[in-house]
């Protein structure tokens, strides 16, 4: 069988023969590479402190407004957050900042 580019659910019945020729991409690179590109827009509903993601600026992009929101999320083209690393999980997010392996994003979805 040949080796499958992201992880399946069911064990496979048969490993791979022999190794990749290659090494294999990075995360971010097979996002890059097989997925469609994300527009690259601001959200016309974000807003922190009543302000838009133009009038906030870049200083603001790693901020939470108060539902929770961080700012670089819904204003990709203001905080120049259009590549692949969108679509990847914040390996440093904890649910609630409680920093256990329970708490982390794979473990959450």
């Amino acid at each position: 069988a040949d080796p499958t580019y992201w992880p399946t659910y069911v064990p496979t019945a048969w490993p791979t023969v022999a190794p990749t020729r290659a090494p294999a991409r990075s995360m971010a690179e097979k996002v890059a590479h097989d997925a469609e590109p994300l527009p690259c827009v601001d959200s016309a509903k974000y807003s922190n402190g009543g302000y838009r993601c133009e009038a906030l600026g870049v200083g603001w992009c790693n901020t939470w407004n108060k539902f929770g929101k961080l700012m670089k999320n819904h204003c990709p083209k203001t905080c120049n957050f259009c590549g692949a690393e969108r679509c990847l999980d914040d390996e440093s997010f904890y649910f609630d900042e409680i920093q256990n392996l329970q708490n982390t994003c794979s473990q959450l979805s």
